[in-house]
């Protein structure tokens, strides 16, 4: 090839590659100059993944709350009242219920009130003035019924059944009244102050009809508003007619 015409081809190209490059310069700066210019940068994916760290939560602060008005609930000053409903004409209407109270029943009407009692606790002592006795002696027998509180007792009486065998022979009290009803005595004293004692003494007398060995037990009881004590049992007792035997026996020569 001729050398001029491999320089003029260098020139042809290299002026083309001039106004190629010169019409990009252009256009990019007509982008630049309109705003218009858009470029996609292509996403990275990280090689590695945080772990999500603690959230933050703030605190708030007293002092910026707003100190707001408590609402209260007024009620209005004109309440409306519903009309009473009326039922239509010819309509029946049952009269209202009134409130009829339960009848008493007659058990209970019939039982007068309860009356208030006080725990009273009497004592009661007994004693004979012999053990041993034959037939047509007599014993002493004494009770002596005593209110040691601080309160009155009221309806104190004191009844003794005499056991068979044992005849009554007289009776002495210091204050009331004496009831004999065949083998039951009974003794009203009426009213113990605190600190108060009646006493009572019977006079008893064997029995021809009592048998040889019988033993004779005494035990009264006292009576009195709110309950009743019972006195210590007493015994006397008649000897045998013949003692038995020891168990031993000594030949006599």
């Amino acid at each position: 090839m001729n050398p001029s015409s491999r320089s003029h081809k260098r020139s042809l190209l290299t002026g083309l590659a001039a106004a190629v490059l010169l019409a990009a310069l252009a256009a990019g700066h007509e982008t630049l100059a309109t705003g218009r210019l858009s470029q996609t940068v292509p996403t990275r994916t990280p090689a590695y993944t945080l772990p999500p760290g603690p959230t933050h939560t703030p605190v708030p602060d007293p002092s910026d709350t707003p100190d707001w008005p408590q609402a209260t609930s007024t009620p209005p000053a004109n309440t409306a009242t519903m009309p009473a409903a009326t039922p239509p004409a010819g309509s029946i209407t049952s009269p209202p219920a009134s409130a009829t109270p339960m009848p008493t029943p007659a058990s209970e009407a019939s039982q007068p009130p309860p009356v208030a009692t006080f725990a009273v606790a009497l004592s009661c002592a007994a004693d004979i003035s012999r053990q041993d006795v034959l037939t047509g002696e007599e014993v002493e027998y004494t009770l002596l019924v005593t209110n040691p509180n601080t309160r009155h007792a009221s309806n104190v009486a004191l009844r003794e059944i005499i056991a068979s065998g044992i005849e009554l022979l007289r009776i002495s009290a210091t204050q009331g009244a004496v009831d004999v009803d065949e083998q039951t005595v009974t003794l009203r004293f009426g009213t113990l102050e605190p600190g108060q004692s009646a006493l009572a003494i019977l006079d008893l007398r064997v029995s021809p009809a009592a048998s040889v060995g019988q033993i004779f037990v005494l035990r009264g009881t006292a009576y009195f508003d709110g309950g009743a004590v019972t006195c210590n049992p007493v015994a006397f007792a008649m000897p045998p007619s013949r003692l038995p035997g020891t168990g031993s026996s000594r030949a006599t020569p």
